[in-house]
């Protein structure tokens, strides 16, 4: 034990301290305490703190999303496509039946069939491993589910078939994808979807499921 007045050591069984001659019976338990308590403090290595940086703290980057030019670039790719299609079949169509009326409903059943194609196409690409149409590959996009995932092809119909409310309000269920917290268009909001950048070696962070 150590002496509270001098701090000289004595033995454990002392009542007085033999340097100074204080009493050791009120004092030599705390002084004791207290004196481990410091060496234990001063054998400790404090390490410094090392600054996390935003990727580690939360797990991950949090999704950017894609905004209104870069979607408008991806539909204006997949609208020529489709044209292109539109037209090899229609001149099929119509070949065999000039100036008749035939050649009418045979533009329309035409017309039909790359309506229906195009709805299969969006289907199938967005519920695929692509997240997306050609266009969107191309221009770097894709569309997930609220949570960052694929989602399904019922899904992918649903929402290009809610394209159409956009047309009839005149297009502003499109252009709302400029303006909107998460760039989400009508279709995005109705079918519970989102369409964000690609980007190589991040993962979706579970922790932004509320605001992603």
């Amino acid at each position: 034990m150590y002496c509270g007045q001098c701090g000289e050591k004595s033995v454990d069984t002392a009542k007085f301290c033999g340097k100074c001659g204080a009493s050791l019976q009120s004092k030599n338990v705390t002084l004791e305490k207290e004196t481990v308590a410091q060496e234990e403090r001063a054998s400790r290595v404090i390490e410094p703190k090392e600054e996390p940086s935003k990727v580690t703290r939360s797990g991950i980057k949090s999704p950017v999303y894609a905004g209104f030019w870069l979607r408008t670039g991806a539909l204006l790719i997949d609208t020529v496509m489709i044209a292109i299609v539109s037209f090899i079949l229609g001149f099929i169509f119509a070949i065999p039946t000039v100036g008749t009326y035939i050649e009418y409903l045979a533009s329309t059943f035409a017309n039909l069939i790359v309506a229906v194609l195009a709805i299969l196409y969006v289907g199938f690409t967005e519920s695929s491993k692509m997240q997306g149409t050609v266009g969107k590959k191309l221009v770097g996009i894709k569309v997930v589910d609220l949570h960052g995932n694929r989602i399904s092809f019922g899904r992918a119909i649903g929402r290009h078939m809610a394209k159409v409310l956009s047309f009839l309000i005149i297009y502003v269920g499109f252009m709302m994808a400029g303006f909107t917290e998460r760039k989400q268009a009508l279709h995005d909001m109705i079918a519970g979807c989102l369409v964000i950048r690609k980007q190589p070696d991040v993962s979706y962070n579970r922790s932004h499921e509320q605001s992603f």
